[in-house]
């Protein structure tokens, strides 16, 4: 379970299911510190869900997202709104496919996710995915990165480069 409780049942599925969901002041808060944003001001899901043979779903949405973050360069508010799709497969957690070392590919075309228990987290899955959208470096903009360090550029002769210049006029 995430701190987005947006959870289904197997047994409750029926034909298909539209879903509209917003997290709420609360749920925002922890995603920002989970997300180590500055903070979250608005997340909404839409999503369908439907039943598949063998105890599978197909889960399929896209979210909505406005986001604060730090710039990387100056650390002022960088505002964002982010918004993206998904989707997925659902497996019983013992039917998903087995790999040599245990591990699944996360690069694959196919993605599969995990029915643990008889339960569907959305959450978790919609959390994810907004992970995927935030840029890992934000910028203000305009803001750029500039920076010497005057003790540690060589002076004049001290410089590697000015014996390499007298190198080649020795002969």
């Amino acid at each position: 379970m995430t701190m987005l409780n947006w959870t289904h049942e197997m047994r409750d599925l029926g034909p298909t299911l539209d879903v509209v969901r917003e997290a709420n002041p609360a749920q925002r808060a922890a995603m920002a510190a989970h997300l180590e944003l500055l903070s979250c001001e608005s997340f909404k899901v839409h999503y369908g869900l439907r039943p598949l043979d063998q105890g599978r779903a197909a889960l399929s949405g896209d979210l909505e997202a406005d986001i604060t973050q730090a710039c990387v360069v100056t650390l002022e508010p960088v505002v964002s709104r982010l918004s993206g799709t998904f989707a997925v497969e659902l497996w019983p957690a013992g039917d998903l496919p087995a790999t040599e070392d245990g591990t699944l590919d996360a690069l694959a075309d196919d993605v599969i996710e995990p029915i643990e228990n008889g339960t569907i987290d959305v959450g978790r899955i919609a959390l994810e995915r907004l992970a995927d959208l935030i840029d890992p470096y934000p910028r203000s903009p305009g803001a750029a990165f500039s920076w010497t360090d005057d003790k540690a550029a060589p002076k004049g002769s001290d410089s590697p480069f000015a014996k390499l210049k007298d190198f080649g006029q020795g002969s």
